[in-house]
């Protein structure tokens, strides 16, 4: 009828609508001048979520939702967002020589150096966070580094092969928060649960 042709009409064209306003939002959000806002944006979202999926999942521990808790893991985006926006710029910015793949492993050697170097940004701001202090917080990341490293090896590094080889520059950052995502819950597992020594 006359009227459902009028209302197929009305609904493409607002999907459409939506559709456009959402590149545009998207386009304008990881370009050049916004990028460094929204990637810090992302990771702070993405370190929130983790955390609150993890006290989901340990619900033994977590009758209900620690919105504290999940609040100081995402106020670490503040930190942790440009860490990683920067880094993917540098590791961009050196001139790898090789095969393509050679490359891609070389940027993933790179990247995995600087893993505990971001993963010591949670376990011990988090730490700080909690009242523990500097160096009660230092000690409690290298008592937990072998759990870290291990979740580090078995995640990163075929993450990487796939982000080097085939994920545009502009959106590594929102690729590896994706995967941050798992790795987080992981790593405020980690943080949260796993067995840690007396500290005095």
């Amino acid at each position: 009828s006359p009227l459902t042709d009028r209302l197929l009409v009305y609904s493409i064209r607002t999907k459409n609508m939506i559709f456009a306003k959402m590149r545009r939002f998207l386009s304008t959000a990881y370009s050049p001048k916004y990028l460094l806002f929204t990637n810090v944006f992302t990771t702070s979202t993405l370190l929130g979520t983790a955390d609150v999926v993890q006290q989901g999942i340990n619900r033994e521990k977590h009758p209900t939702t620690d919105w504290t808790q999940a609040r100081r893991m995402m106020s670490l985006g503040i930190i942790y967002g440009p860490m990683s926006h920067f880094w993917y710029k540098f590791l961009e910015s050196i001139p790898f020589k090789g095969t393509p793949w050679q490359i891609v492993f070389k940027k993933i050697f790179w990247d995995t150096l600087a893993t505990p170097f971001f993963s010591a940004v949670v376990i011990i701001g988090l730490g700080i966070l909690e009242g523990k202090g500097p160096k009660v917080a230092v000690r409690e990341y290298f008592h937990k580094l072998w759990a870290i490293l291990l979740l580090d090896c078995s995640l990163w590094p075929p993450a990487q092969v796939f982000n080097f080889a085939f994920v545009p520059v502009h959106l590594r950052v929102l690729y590896c928060n994706c995967v941050t995502l798992l790795y987080n819950i992981g790593l405020s597992w980690i943080k949260h649960n796993h067995v840690i020594m007396s500290i005095e």
